[in-house]
């Protein structure tokens, strides 16, 4: 659910900013996640990898005219330098809005981070608040027509709601309940199995993103540096990323 919040989050903002998207992975180094950043926002320049990104760009001119926004998902996978990196960007050009930035992470991680720079003024958390039963029930009943799966979904829709339940709002889970139910649909009558083992189960399928396209309303944890996009893309951005009017 974030990655595709973070995805959909770049196409909205596409021409009324310069996005830069970080998928982050454990396998990245600090100077791989260096180039990702530095080859979207200065393509065709000359760069040190071993210098830090805020050093780079001071000595840099950032031809673009754009307001930027970075957008790094699961940003509690990699090196915290690089987020340390991030922050001094966002200290760096703090007023001159320029630079604003977007991250997912785990809770825990999160709320480590703002501990660390609870003195910090460029740095926000928003939490996504929990998925209604209504709602949960449509997102499921999408992502099994978009499969073709509908006639299963219409067997299954009675039981739904208690499987649900267990869910407790939590996007993340209610996606990995969908792809177990459209995966296997007979463990909808399993009473015994708990949520924690079900979605931990292998569905035997690649999670195909068209199912998910609809989830870009929600999103499980953000951490905004630089006062996030409303600076420069209005109220009405994050109004929209949350589902409000």
């Amino acid at each position: 659910g974030r990655t595709t919040m973070c995805e959909q989050t770049v196409n909205l903002v596409d021409g009324k900013c310069l996005p830069l998207f970080i998928p982050c992975r454990k396998d990245l180094t600090l100077e791989n996640l260096r180039e990702l950043f530095l080859q979207q926002l200065l393509p065709g320049q000359q760069w040190d990898l071993s210098n830090r990104l805020a050093d780079t760009l001071a000595a840099l001119h950032i031809p673009t005219p754009q307001k930027i926004l970075v957008v790094a998902d699961d940003l509690d996978e990699v090196v915290s330098t690089f987020f340390d990196e991030l922050v001094q960007i966002a200290n760096d050009f703090q007023g001159q809005n320029r630079f604003s930035f977007l991250a997912t992470g785990h809770p825990l991680w999160a709320q480590s981070k703002l501990e660390e720079y609870k003195s910090s003024e460029v740095l926000g958390e928003w939490q996504m608040p929990l998925v209604p039963m209504e709602e949960a029930m449509q997102v499921v009943k999408t992502a099994f027509s978009a499969q073709g799966l509908l006639p299963i979904y219409k067997e299954i829709n009675g039981k739904l709601p208690y499987r649900l339940e267990q869910c407790q709002g939590n996007l993340g889970r209610i996606l990995k309940l969908t792809e177990l139910l459209m995966a296997k649909p007979d463990k909808i009558e399993d009473q015994n199995i708990a949520l924690d083992d079900a979605v931990n189960l292998e569905v035997g399928r690649k999670k195909k993103r068209s199912t998910v396209v609809i989830f870009i309303t929600v999103v499980c944890l953000v951490i905004a540096l630089a006062c996030m996009a409303p600076l420069f893309l209005g109220g009405s951005f994050l109004k929209g990323i949350f589902g409000g009017k």
